[in-house]
């Protein structure tokens, strides 16, 4: 079994970012655990018949098929247990709906996640992903259940350069435009803890990129943390693995 937290809340005052904290509990997290190969410390690549694939800062795995330009390559060879887990995530985006947002093309009655991707960060090597966006062959709406080390994860407009820093270069005219929210128009950080469940969506989605900073520990130095209340301390360091689904 999965239980689920009922309780999705927007972050910030914002209509596109929500978490819901302690979203899966103890054995479940020890069962997606057991399912992706990451239920104890061995740093070997196969484990249980689960290949990663090593990258830059992180290994990954996909469920559901590959994600090509033109399209994607389906394959049903989700565990069960993360089959679970993508239809309460399923649930918590109508939920959110029934909040209020249903009127929101990416969060309606019909949204069924059909595609997986498991990042394994090793925090103790320094792992982290350069700020990036999922793009378009995928709907406006992602769904994280983060596992093992909890981290902060930025999020910037695509225009600006880095997510911070003397080089930055303001958002264009036409962003500025169209958000009536200053708040929405700059960079952000949201803590991420173990067992959440974080949903971004709409101009999160379209018009941001995020990534997780490659460093020793986080700091709740950035005055547009969403959730400093979720923030353990004035520093929290990294530390062992982080499981995101």
């Amino acid at each position: 079994r999965i239980r689920m937290s009922a309780t999705v809340k927007p972050l910030g005052g914002r209509s596109d970012v929500f978490l819901a904290r302690e979203y899966v509990d103890g054995d479940a997290e020890s069962a997606l655990r057991r399912a992706l190969g990451e239920d104890d410390d061995d740093d070997d690549e196969t484990k249980l018949g689960v290949r990663y694939v090593a990258l830059n800062g992180r290994k990954c795995r996909p469920y559901g098929g590959t994600v090509h330009e033109k399209g994607t390559v389906r394959v049903d060879d989700f565990p069960p247990v993360v089959r679970r887990l993508m239809e309460r995530a399923a649930a918590s985006v109508r939920e959110i709906d029934d909040g209020g947002s249903s009127s929101d093309s990416s969060s309606s009655a019909a949204f069924q996640p059909n595609h997986a991707l498991v990042n394994v960060y090793d925090f103790d090597r320094g792992d982290g992903i350069m700020s990036h966006e999922d793009g378009p062959l995928y709907r406006d709406c992602v769904c994280i259940v983060s596992i093992g080390a909890s981290c902060v994860l930025t999020f910037r407009p695509k225009e600006m350069k880095s997510a911070s820093g003397a080089d930055d270069e303001a958002p264009n005219a036409k962003f500025h435009k169209e958000t009536t929210n200053p708040r929405e128009r700059l960079p952000f950080d949201v803590f991420v803890p173990s067992r959440s469940l974080l949903v971004f969506t709409k101009t999160v989605y379209t018009e941001y990129l995020h990534g997780i900073e490659s460093r020793e520990s986080d700091a709740r130095s950035n005055p547009l943390l969403l959730n400093p209340e979720d923030f353990p301390d004035d520093d929290a360091p990294r530390r062992g693995r982080r499981i995101s689904i």
